[in-house]
């Protein structure tokens, strides 16, 4: 009897961890489900928010076009655009002409150019330094091996 009372323990003890085993798996199996549907419903929303964006996009680009239709129909602003583009051309113009006045007073250096278009400059300049190094090595060469030519020839 004392065997049957241990097998009944036994056993009681084994569904009990098996009974806990499920109850863990469960819990992993829930956290799992509700993972992939919250990753489900992300991949929705953001499938949903770009379709949303690309029509305010295509929704803002029909706006821009009629506003510049009514626009370049308009005589008074088209006037008014030429206007302006002749006034901010003349203040351009005028702007650079002081600035080439004050340069000149200021005796600024290269003439303030842009240190891009200055290295293209030295660079242009040392490319034809080389060149012309190159073409005095040629012309070296060329009278060193005919004077030694002829010191051969009148030994």
């Amino acid at each position: 009897m004392a065997e049957k009372a241990k097998t009944k323990v036994e056993t009681a003890a084994e569904d009990d961890a098996d009974v806990a085993r499920k109850i863990w798996l469960a819990g992993i199996g829930a956290y799992g489900r509700a993972f992939s549907e919250a990753q489900g419903q992300l991949t929705k929303v953001n499938e949903e928010a770009a379709k949303f964006f690309d029509d305010l996009v295509d929704r803002g680009q029909q706006m821009e076009d009629e506003v510049r239709d009514r626009l370049a129909s308009n005589e008074r602003v088209v006037k008014t655009l030429e206007t302006v583009g002749d006034f901010s051309e003349k203040q351009r113009s005028t702007f650079e002409t002081r600035m080439d006045r004050m340069r000149e007073m200021v005796g600024a250096p290269f003439g303030f150019m842009s240190v891009g278009q200055r290295l293209e400059q030295l660079t242009q300049h040392i490319e034809d330094l080389s060149h012309d190094v190159a073409e005095l090595k040629k012309e070296v060469k060329r009278t060193t091996g005919k004077s030694s030519s002829r010191t051969k020839k009148s030994a």
